[in-house]
């Protein structure tokens, strides 16, 4: 599967930026996501235990935590996820608005 994560308070999609860092698009409606737009789109991967990690097939990297910062990991192919790779397994959770955040354990 792939996904998108769109902030509907600022309308920006989450998106791995080329430099490496996790940012936001330029504002949109949210009304789907633009055919050309590749940085804002994520393959999901079970990482096992309940958690997620989240591959961007455009930069052949996953999305990883570090500390309070969201960058990505070295150049590594969605299906060989490291078993040792805490920064980039996250648990989704849901709020009572159905809304999703994601928490990644090793950072609590």
């Amino acid at each position: 599967d792939v996904v998108a994560f769109w902030n509907k308070i600022h309308r920006r999609f989450l998106r791995l930026h080329s430099s490496g860092n996790v940012d936001y698009s330029t504002p949109c409606s949210g009304n789907g996501l633009p055919a050309t737009w590749g940085w804002e789109r994520f393959t999901v991967v079970d990482a096992g235990n309940g958690e997620l990690a989240f591959h961007s097939k455009i930069h052949n990297k996953f999305i990883r935590m570090h500390d309070s910062i969201l960058d990505s990991s070295v150049v590594t192919n969605v299906d060989q996820l490291p078993s040792d790779w805490t920064w980039v397994r996250f648990k989704v959770v849901v709020n009572p608005h159905h809304e999703i955040g994601l928490h990644n354990k090793q950072w609590n």
